[in-house]
């Protein structure tokens, strides 16, 4: 994600008055983190029967698969470099332990729901949200922003296809620490971009961080930091 699109953010969040500071070089790309399952017939009619599924992109999808059958001969080529003799019989060991202990935090990391897109209570408030998810924009992802007393949510129309453009950004969704607040679980990091966003009745969405690793790591150390400052306990 460029300047140009945090400078966007930042200037559509601050059209807002108030004491907030914004982190926008802490904003992050994310998605739900997995496909939201189907409510009840009664809760849709409730919500007015609102759309769950991002909008199709048909050529993005063809463009995708295309792309991953091109990349397969490469992804072979660097498996097999991980079985190189020229590793030493330590640098196998430590390669080794880094894939044990991935396994280990993925395993820690679903039992915190966070392969799941959200609680599963539809009267929660988490559930309330899902409803509403795919009506303020077509496209799975949000851009969150974290400032000094709410998450900010935006999107853009056009995110997937052309990526990301920074005149599109709309904010969709204020949400204040006081109204929900952003878990970052000890196991999550760049090889395991998975977070959760708590609301007070104890209902959570679960979010994948789809972003440069270093982008990654700046919205989790803002977000943890914003935690520890209001005295909210991560998982």
């Amino acid at each position: 994600m460029g300047d140009r699109m945090r400078t966007r953010a930042a200037e559509l969040i601050a059209q807002e008055p108030g004491p907030t500071r914004v982190f926008a070089e802490s904003a992050a790309w994310c998605r739900l983190a997995a496909a939201i399952p189907e409510p009840p017939p009664e809760v849709r009619r409730r919500a007015g029967e609102p759309r769950l599924r991002p909008r199709r992109r048909p050529a993005c999808a063809g463009l995708s698969a295309l792309t991953a059958v091109l990349l397969t001969p490469l992804l072979i080529a660097v498996a097999l470099e991980g079985w190189d003799p020229a590793f030493t019989r330590e640098e196998r060991r430590a390669r080794r332990a880094a894939r044990e202990a991935l396994k280990s935090r993925e395993a820690r990391a679903r039992e915190l729901g966070l392969y799941d897109a959200f609680d599963g209570d539809w009267s929660g408030r988490a559930g309330h949200t899902l409803l509403s998810w795919y009506e303020q924009a077509p496209d799975a992802a949000r851009l969150l922003v974290p400032t000094s007393s709410e998450l900010v949510l935006l999107a853009a129309p056009s995110r997937t296809w052309p990526k990301g453009r920074a005149p599109g950004l709309e904010v969709l969704a204020r949400i204040p620490y006081a109204t929900a607040r952003p878990d970052v679980p000890h196991v999550a990091g760049r090889d395991l971009p998975r977070c959760r966003l708590t609301f007070a009745d104890g209902s959570w969405l679960a979010l994948l961080v789809e972003d440069d690793p270093a982008q990654i790591d700046a919205f989790f150390r803002t977000c943890r930091s914003q935690a520890r400052r209001d005295q909210y306990a991560t998982d």
